[in-house]
């Protein structure tokens, strides 16, 4: 996939990498497939901001494959991290005020680890190649465990094995008023928002 931006970034997220992008006070962007041949398996996920920072200065992340550091924490288990920290890995993402984790990890069948998440953030956890048992429940492919409370999450690989993504990030408690691509915490907000989009105003700067 190619990343263009009108801030002027460009990236090509390639298999195994991750892109992240900040909106901020308001960027456009476009994402065109490249790939040859063959089915593109990726994931795009929507991260609200708190109100008080939805009109910070956009911001562009690309993460190659290899800048995505993995661990092994047990046999069976191979863990590659996006965001967050676990056994000494920090994942690239950083600068985020609801401080999310991002964890992809593949577990072979009957491979059991621990993901440790700070308290107090909202956890899902979504299985999409294989089964898994998930705090002691089996969630099968293409499925989603939505987390209770607590310092991290028990994994196990499924008969055949599984890969899923664990992600946690800490809850806004804030209205989400939303129309097409636009997100903002009211109406009024989300009016001025395509007001300046039409203006040709939609990228400004954060009030100093």
């Amino acid at each position: 996939m190619r990343h263009q931006d009108s801030m002027g970034n460009e990236g090509v997220l390639r298999s195994g990498g991750g892109q992240w992008m900040t909106a901020g006070s308001g960027i456009v962007h476009s994402e065109t497939p490249e790939q040859e041949n063959g089915h593109l398996q990726g994931f795009q996920l929507w991260i609200n901001l708190p109100a008080k920072d939805k009109m910070i200065d956009p911001r562009y992340q690309n993460m190659e494959p290899d800048e995505l550091p993995e661990v092994s924490p047990v046999d069976g288990a191979q863990v590659r991290l996006l965001a967050g920290s676990m056994h000494g890995a920090i994942g690239p993402i950083n600068g985020i005020s609801t401080d999310p984790v991002f964890v992809d990890a593949k577990l072979d069948a009957g491979a059991e680890l621990t993901v440790p998440l700070p308290e107090g953030h909202t956890a899902v956890v979504y299985v999409f190649i294989g089964d898994a048992v998930v705090g002691g429940k089996d969630v099968p492919t293409h499925h989603l465990a939505i987390l209770k409370d607590g310092d991290g999450v028990t994994l196990k690989g499924g008969a055949e094995g599984g890969r899923m993504l664990v992600i946690a990030a800490r809850p806004i408690h804030e209205e989400v008023v939303r129309y097409g691509p636009c997100v903002m915490s009211s109406k009024q907000e989300l009016m001025q928002a395509f007001d300046d989009y039409q203006r040709g105003n939609f990228v400004r700067k954060a009030a100093s």
